[in-house]
């Protein structure tokens, strides 16, 4: 272990997945477009008591989220690392709250005192941003070890709800453990996922049912309709669409795979036309594989399982 942690508290808590986007849509509101120039997430929101005599400056917040498809959440997943530079009462330290993103005060009615009464604000030099991973066995296996069963029996919440639950509130981690977390931060260079490109208006039901299976086989995905903030209008200002082709990029250049869901008007396109030709020139830099499939297939179940088959043996 390093020497300048040895001495840190380390804590773990979770953020629920659409607080996650509202992170991602802050990027954009602040004009903050490339990858070097994001924040995100480097403040966490609590309302739990206590905050300001547990977590003291330079401690380190492990923050993990649980990704959703749909009705299917995916595996837990170490989004970020804040080295703490200060914690804020909202309800005393108002001359503070300038520094405080919208998105965490939006959850702190003063009026009523309800919410999230303490803000965590990370150092944006020393915190990460960390690209989805799969963090089961860190989570589950090392940190709740022998309590997760024990949870998942008393709470009832499907699939990893009972570990939503649990991390709540900020928990200490174990000083046998922090070793492992470092560890596993040096580690997540890139995505655990694949990247899934198709037309929304014809292929998401299908690519949905898709997702669910590699998910249940322990292969994360990277669809557009649950990792970027969503614009309901579908008009994209002009900051929108240069923030959402670089997230792409980067997404597909993190990534094991790509697979693309061809329909009639795939390549003609904007967006989809864009993730195939930026996976086409990473595919002939070594970089990524592949895999073209029609989305008429894939509405076969005999041809939707040999695909997940085919993906598991190339991974």
């Amino acid at each position: 272990m390093k020497k300048n942690n040895q001495h840190k508290a380390h804590f773990i808590v979770y953020v629920r997945w659409d607080i996650i986007l509202d992170w991602k849509g802050n990027e954009i509101v602040e004009n903050r477009l490339s990858k070097n120039e994001h924040l995100k997430p480097y403040a966490y929101g609590t309302g739990a008591r206590g905050i300001s005599e547990k977590v003291k400056n330079g401690d380190i917040l492990w923050i993990f989220t649980i990704p959703i498809y749909g009705n299917f959440s995916s595996f837990p997943s170490v989004v970020a690392m804040l080295t703490v530079d200060e914690v804020i009462d909202q309800e005393h330290e108002k001359d503070k709250l300038s520094g405080i993103p919208d998105y965490i005060k939006k959850h702190w009615n003063s009026d009523k005192k309800k919410g999230w009464k303490y803000v965590i604000i990370g150092n944006k030099d020393k915190s990460h941003y960390f690209p989805l991973n799969n963090a089961y066995d860190l989570i589950i296996k090392k940190i709740l070890k022998d309590k997760s069963c024990i949870l998942e029996k008393r709470i009832s919440c499907k699939y990893y709800g009972y570990i939503a639950q649990y991390f709540q509130t900020i928990r200490r981690i174990p000083v046998n453990l922090i070793r492992d977390m470092i560890s596993y931060k040096e580690k997540i260079h890139r995505s655990d996922s694949i990247f899934i490109s198709y037309r929304r208006r014809s292929g998401s039901k299908t690519v949905k049912i898709l997702a669910e299976s590699l998910l249940k086989r322990g292969i994360n995905c990277w669809l557009d309709i649950n990792r970027m903030p969503q614009n309901k209008t579908r008009h994209y200002s002009d900051k929108e669409k240069q923030y959402f082709k670089n997230e792409i990029e980067n997404a597909i250049h993190e990534s094991k795979m790509f697979i693309a869901i061809i329909s009639d008007d795939y390549l003609e396109r904007e967006w989809t036309n864009l993730e195939f030709e930026i996976a086409k020139n990473h595919e002939k830099s070594g970089m990524l594989t592949v895999l073209k499939t029609e989305l008429h297939e894939l509405k076969d179940s005999k041809r939707l399982s040999y695909l997940v088959k085919q993906i598991r043996k190339t991974i």
